[in-house]
């Protein structure tokens, strides 16, 4: 018998080692799998405390089209989130001389593209930033630093916060 271009005889206790390894490479690929499902799962209630309590100030306004981007006193309007240890938050934007604020609960959801922010509002507002135009929002983490919005999976404005404290 050749193997690799070495030749080897049929009752060798080196091709006995050959052919045994497929069973253990299967039971090593299922002790590596199991190992992945109990650290990559978690409940979507988690909330990384990381991440809180920090203010999180927008820092940049873009849309699709290309150089939208925006930063500072050139943005449409200014607006920061803070977010507090016991899943609540409060969100402000000023607009002109014209300041907004609303309140809330969150709760960060692991989805198979990243961690997100899940922000339910009491009642709807025109400072919800959602696709659904419902009474939430949702964040995506970039970092422990950096949060950006969904809104602009819809045409809206893709905000981007940065953590100040």
């Amino acid at each position: 018998l050749v193997f690799f271009n070495i030749p080897f005889k049929v009752g060798s206790n080196r091709i006995q080692g050959i052919l045994n390894k497929p069973k253990k490479m299967k039971n090593l690929f299922a002790i590596i799998i199991v190992v992945y499902l109990f650290t990559c799962c978690s409940n979507d209630d988690e909330i990384d405390t990381s991440l809180l309590p920090h203010k999180f100030v927008m820092v940049s306004m873009a849309s699709m089209g290309p150089d939208s981007e925006r930063t500072g006193e050139d943005m449409d309007w200014q607006e920061y989130y803070i977010f507090d240890s016991d899943s609540t938050f409060l969100k402000s934007r000023t607009e002109g001389d014209k300041t907004m604020e609303e309140e809330g609960v969150y709760k960060t959801k692991i989805k198979i593209d990243g961690e997100y922010m899940i922000l339910s509002y009491p009642k709807e507002s025109e400072i919800i930033g959602s696709c659904e135009h419902l009474s939430s929002e949702t964040l995506f983490i970039i970092d422990r630093d950096h949060l950006r919005n969904t809104w602009g999976a819809c045409d809206g404005p893709v905000l981007t916060y940065k953590r100040v404290d």
